[in-house]
């Protein structure tokens, strides 16, 4: 497994755990509404990592392909 696939396990792992504390919006008091905003932030910051490594991970099967 190249590292690049170890990335990106650890980064759907990421998320996966990221999501599984997300909360709805109106079971939090105003405390958690804030840390669950911070917590959305981060995971669209971590989605947008993963999507770039799986775009550099499809050029790169490209490339041993030919």
């Amino acid at each position: 497994m190249s590292t690049l696939d170890k990335k990106i396990l650890s980064l759907r792992e990421q998320i996966k755990n990221c999501k599984s504390q997300l909360k709805p919006s109106f079971l939090c008091d105003e405390d958690e509404y804030q840390e669950q905003l911070e917590l959305r932030w981060h995971i669209d910051e971590l989605e947008a990592e993963l999507d770039k490594l799986l775009e550099q991970n499809r050029a790169e099967e490209e490339i041993e392909g030919w």
